[in-house]
């Protein structure tokens, strides 16, 4: 059990470890919840789907900005999500990591999706 000390202004320091693993960063919005004696702090949710980028020393998000009109054209339904999600890294100039061989030869993937391994 962690403790933490309330200031003279009300305010309390998260743990480290906690934020991290809440992946919480300053200025993000998190839900407080009375439950008998206990208080319960939660990470609101995005409203839209974020991309994350991550690297060995650190991760943030990225926030879902990326307009329909962006997406290039498809020939199948099946393809949208992933479409969705390289405009997106190609709009904040990030790689897609995916396992997936047929996405990252996709010619609107080329240059953002690549396989990790």
């Amino acid at each position: 059990m962690n403790t933490a000390t309330i200031s003279t202004k009300g305010q309390l320091v998260i743990p480290t470890r906690f934020r991290k693993a809440l992946h919480l960063q300053a200025g993000d919005k998190v839900s407080l919840t009375l439950e008998g004696d206990r208080l319960l702090l939660e990470r609101e949710q995005p409203r839209r789907a974020r991309l994350v980028e991550t690297s060995r020393k650190q991760a943030r998000w990225v926030p879902a900005d990326l307009r329909a009109a962006r997406l290039p054209a498809l020939t199948s339904h099946a393809h949208v999500t992933d479409a969705y999600f390289v405009e997106l890294a190609r709009a904040h100039r990030l790689k897609l990591a995916t396992l997936d061989d047929e996405l990252y030869k996709k010619p609107w993937a080329i240059g953002i999706a690549e396989n990790p391994l």
